[in-house]
């Protein structure tokens, strides 16, 4: 009998009580007591995940914002990443600061891909995108120019985009133009760039002689191509993808002016036999955060969209929630070393990440429980404070803190582990910087961020302890038998609210068991027609992303199928508080320690219920050109029409309804290998969903 078994449980580890778990499930008393068995079960699961997490850190720190907020200057500022070793003055123009920055500023809109900064020799590393993604951008620039020139309501071959296309072209209308970040990148690899020439010797069609016009040399080669097919063969052997193997570059002169240099042409497609990046890795000798000993790599996100007036939003449409198309986010944001660091203009933060916010908490149990030990905010001060009605800068920034911290706790965050947690604005303050790197900001930032990596440890390391403390808590129970006999009732009391808030919502559950696409259909219609186009003619990986947009529909509706479960849950747990036998406080521990196993079981199963459903539906959805070529008629018929939207999304709700036994069948064979022990509650769940 080693040490550990014959310790009192009090003293035992984490690591020893998840091994002390794992016996007890194969003991003759564990045999005698399945429900008990079942239960160490799930701590031990949990335990051991709070270990692995604890055991393997890999902080990083990842910048997330709108395009033009500032985040990339707040990472040079970090990173000392100016030309001359110094940061420009804090009065600097944003194109002295851009002059001065070795990460591309450019107001949004430079960089094509996610760029993680991480201390080591000088050297950049290209992860490219898979040669079938990096076709497919090809394929639509290619047909996007082709149509351009062959439409002849179309300027000669500028940038004219508020042309309508012609009636000719209606029902092949012109693909969806890629974004400026990604079209700048082919431009270099296919050397069908737009550039800006003088019009003095008639070079270009219809332009006035002494003008200068903008040239479209994609467009222009695409002038003698009848056939849009041969373009885009044409092109895609211009680009030579299959020949661009090249992921590694390392310094050739001084290396701040060479790393500037080679991501700028990187950006524009101008390196030799560069591939097209999905992701850039850079290393270098310069300032880096400090965790516990080791270096912080900082990642610099693919900027949002820039947030726009009303006035530019269509009629009837609204903005996608900006997780719903993004999954290179929704992995940041489920990762969880990854320190999320919010960046907000100076006006009125959080703004513009209101929404993002608001998703995050609306999906607080899909992303995780340290989403809000994960998740800070830094207001940018580009300069503006000290310029109000304020004694100084540093009131004026004080100030902006408070405000935000005060529109945090509105927002309801965090929002975990229920609904009704919000934080105080104290606890929010401490989230939230406002700072200036070029006026004396930086090493505030660093220890803001710094005491932020900290707590997001700390939290990893009470969550194990607190996982660890249940634990201890279930070996207690097992030597009272009056405990125990409490310990079943409390679970029957809580399974059967949960069983009675199941029968309430039954409609709603079946409902959404009888047609999984009906929530994706009526976030399509809420897309502009624009977006959707590019959603159906890309079969879900177009602008918007359809699997991404998929996952958060279904995420959010099974979510709120499960309030009322939830709400229930807390209602039966006060009344079982008011009893006289849970007055004592380690009683009433076991209500709290129920009640918090019964939501992570349901949040697990939000999880992978929500995952395996997109992976059937994904799967069937792919295998139907039927459904794709009926949607994709819709533009034809006409997406001036307001029911363009409507018509589509009819096409998605109908398929959904129709091949709702096929894949309700495909998701009930795959759940028992994901759900390692599926309760009662759980299953009487899946049984409404999938009967």
């Amino acid at each position: 009998m080693t040490n550990a078994q014959t310790r009192p449980i009090s003293e035992l580890s984490p690591q020893n009580l998840a091994d002390r778990l794992r016996d007890y499930q194969s003991s003759a008393e564990g045999n005698r007591f399945p429900e008990l068995v079942q239960r160490a079960n799930q701590l031990e699961v949990v335990l051991r995940g709070r270990l692995e997490i604890l055991a393997q850190p890999a902080p990083q720190v990842a910048f997330v914002a709108h395009k033009g907020v500032g985040k990339s200057t707040l990472i040079n500022g970090l990173s000392g990443l100016w030309l001359d070793g110094e940061p420009p003055s804090a009065d600097a123009s944003s194109v002295q600061l851009n002059k001065h920055a070795v990460l591309p500023l450019g107001n949004g809109g430079t960089t094509p891909c996610e760029i993680v900064l991480r201390p080591g020799n000088w050297e950049i590393q290209v992860e490219p995108e898979k040669d079938e993604d990096a076709a497919r951008l090809v394929q639509q620039f290619a047909e996007w120019a082709w149509h351009k020139a062959h439409d002849p309501s179309s300027a000669a071959s500028g940038d004219d985009e508020t042309e309508e296309p012609s009636i000719e072209l209606l029902v092949t209308a012109r693909p969806p133009r890629l974004q400026p970040d990604l079209e700048r990148v082919l431009w270099g690899l296919t050397g069908l760039k737009r550039e800006k020439i003088s019009t003095g010797a008639g070079k270009v069609p219809g332009s006035r002689s002494g003008k200068s016009a903008t040239v479209h040399h994609a467009v222009e080669a695409a002038r003698s191509f009848e056939r849009k097919e041969d373009f885009v063969d044409h092109v895609l052997q211009l680009a030579r993808l299959s020949e661009r193997r090249r992921i590694q570059w390392l310094p050739d002169g001084e290396p701040r002016t060479w790393l500037r240099h080679m991501l700028l042409s990187l950006f524009k497609g101008e390196l030799a036999d560069q591939p097209f990046p999905r992701r850039v890795v850079v290393q270098g000798p310069f300032d880096s955060l400090q965790w516990n000993g080791r270096a912080v790599p900082l990642v610099d996100t693919l900027g949002l969209p820039a947030v726009t007036t009303d006035r530019d939003v269509a009629p009837g449409t609204r903005r996608a929630y900006p997780l719903a198309d993004r999954a290179d986010l929704r992995v940041l944001l489920k990762q969880p070393w990854t320190l999320i660091v919010l960046a907000s203009s100076f006006n009125e933060p959080p703004a513009p990440a209101v929404e993002l916010l608001t998703q995050m908490v609306e999906e607080r149990g899909y992303f995780g429980e340290t989403l809000a030990e994960r998740t800070v905010v830094a207001i940018v001060d580009a300069g503006r404070a000290g310029s109000g009605h304020f004694e100084d800068k540093e009131t004026e920034r004080e100030t902006k803190e408070d405000r935000c911290a005060e529109n945090l706790v509105q927002l309801g965050c965090p929002g975990w582990p229920s609904p009704d947690v919000r934080w105080s604005v104290d606890d929010a303050r401490q989230r939230v910087r406002c700072v200036n790197v070029l006026d004396g900001g930086t090493p505030e930032l660093y220890v803001f961020l710094e005491e932020s990596l900290s707590r997001l440890a700390g939290g990893h390391a009470r969550l194990l302890e607190e996982a660890a403390a249940q634990a201890r808590e279930f070996f207690h129970t097992l030597a009272d038998a009056k405990r125990r006999t409490l310990y079943n009732q409390v679970v029957k009391e809580l399974s059967a609210s949960v069983q009675a808030a199941i029968a309430v919502s039954r409609g709603k559950l079946h409902a959404l068991g009888m047609n999984f696409l009906r929530p994706f259909s009526s976030e399509c219609q809420r897309l502009h027609p624009s977006s959707l186009r590019s959603l159906v003619q890309w079969k879900g990986d177009g602008t918007q992303n359809a699997w991404a947009l998929l996952e958060f529909s279904a995420s959010r509706a099974l979510e709120h199928c499960m309030l009322p479960l939830f709400s229930s849950m807390h209602v039966r747990a006060e009344e079982l508080r008011k009893r006289d036998v849970f007055e004592e406080e380690d009683n009433a521990r076991l209500i709290d320690a129920e009640l918090e196993q019964q939501r992570r079981q349901f949040d697990v199963f939000v999880q992978v219920f929500t995952s395996i459903a997109v992976q059937v539906l994904k799967e069937q959805m792919l295998n139907d050109d039927l459904l794709w070529a009926r949607s994709h008629q819709e533009w034809g018929t006409g997406m001036k029409q307001p029911s363009y939207r409507e018509r589509v999304a009819a096409h998605f709700e109908q398929w959904g309804e129709y091949h709702a036994p096929v894949v309700s069948a495909a998701i009930s064979q795959r759940l028992p290998a994901r759900i390692e022990k599926i309760t009662d509650a759980v299953q009487q769940l899946i049984s409404v969903l999938l009967g």
